[in-house]
Order: C-alpha cells, then structure tokens, then sequence
C-alpha cells in the first residue's frame, strides 16, 4: 500500500471521534470505511471498541450524532460483511472479526431506544431493518 495512503488511514483512525462528527470529513471517514482494507478496517474498529466503555461510548456517539449516523451503517454493513464475504471457510474466521461484528450490533441493540429518540436515530434503523 502506498505509503501516503496508509497515512491517510492513519489520521483518520487517530481522529475518529472528530471526523467523523463534522459535515465534510463524515463522508470522507464514511467513503474510507467503504474502501478500506480489511487490516485498516480492524484498525479504525479497534479504536472504537477500546473507546467504548461505559462511560464513554464513541460507536454509540457516531450513531447518534447528526453527521456521524451516516457513517454508522457502513460500518455495521461492513463489520457483517467480515463473516461473509472476508473469508474462504469458517476457519479462516478470525477472532478480530468475530469481536467487530458481535460488538457492532450488541452496540447497535442496546441502543435501540435512545435511537429512536432523535430523528436521524430512527433513519439510521430504518436503514438496518
């Protein structure tokens, strides 16, 4: 990979929390997360499960935020495509995968009434029903 893309890569894992709350650079996280590699996905979904205790949710926040409820189906799409298309055969099934898919929608389901709360919130679940 081109070293100025991995770079790219790398500011937006590191910037996550703020991107991905703004007009603009929400659809450019929003178009990454779609284009990513597997490996750049698993780092960008690290940084969301190890920032989201219970004090702090940053999934939960995205989903919730006006800008960042666009970025959080692709992410869901993307977290469900790991046990589906990623991979040959279930042993090829890695662990990584398994945890971003299980936490992605645990997130998403115990979510469900503050989503349906705020306008957007309600958008984000029609697009996953």
């Amino acid at each position: 990979m081109d070293v100025r893309v991995s770079c790219f890569y790398e500011f937006i894992r590191l910037n996550l929390g703020k991107l991905c709350k703004q007009q603009y650079s929400s659809r450019v996280v929003e178009k990454a997360v779609e284009t990513m590699p597997k490996e750049q996905f698993e780092k960008v979904c690290n940084v969301l499960m190890k920032h989201s205790t219970k004090k702090c949710k940053m999934f939960k926040d995205i989903m919730l935020d006006s800008y960042g409820n666009y970025i959080a189906p692709k992410i869901l799409e993307r977290a469900k495509s790991f046990n589906l298309h990623q991979f040959d055969s279930f042993k090829q099934v890695s662990k990584i995968a398994f945890l971003i898919h299980s936490f992605f929608f645990q997130v998403y389901r115990d979510s469900v009434e503050a989503l349906k709360k705020v306008k957007h919130g309600r958008q984000l679940m029609g697009k996953m029903n």
